[in-house]
């Protein structure tokens, strides 16, 4: 089924992968600005005060904001090591095709025992660029 408007699945692709990597980037100070909005309003409605005379410790109020913190964390490495790699390179794929420049041939550097031969090469998708090698 052709698209209405010419691009629009592409632009719509584009933005999912685009989302990942603006979420990736925002969670974090999400999270951070979440977590003190929560304990100013407990604190503005005395709610602190109230597990403090209850005999909770502050330190118990702050586990489940510790915990999620590291979940979060835990989940924005396992998303950095896996998708976001892939989303990047194909949201620039996109980006280029939307905007209709040339594709960038991608770039991989081949290491080659670099402990003992201390030898690299550089290599594009279609022919060898350079090799260099340090004594």
């Amino acid at each position: 089924m052709r698209s209405i408007v010419p691009g629009c699945s592409k632009c719509s692709s584009y933005f999912i992968y685009l989302a990942s990597y603006l979420f990736y980037q925002l969670a974090p100070l999400a999270a951070l600005v979440a977590a003190l909005v929560t304990l100013g309003i407990m604190t503005k409605n005395n709610e602190l005060v109230a597990f403090k005379a209850g005999g909770i410790s502050l330190y118990r109020i702050s586990v489940p904001l510790l915990m999620a913190g590291l979940m979060l964390g835990g989940a924005l490495v396992v998303l950095d090591d896996t998708y976001l790699p892939y989303a990047n390179q194909r949201q620039d794929a996109l980006r280029n095709q939307i905007k209709g420049r040339p594709r960038k041939p991608t770039t991989s550097l081949a290491a080659v025992d670099l402990a003992n031969t201390r030898k690299f090469t550089i290599t594009n998708s279609s022919t060898r660029i350079s090799s260099f090698s340090a004594t």
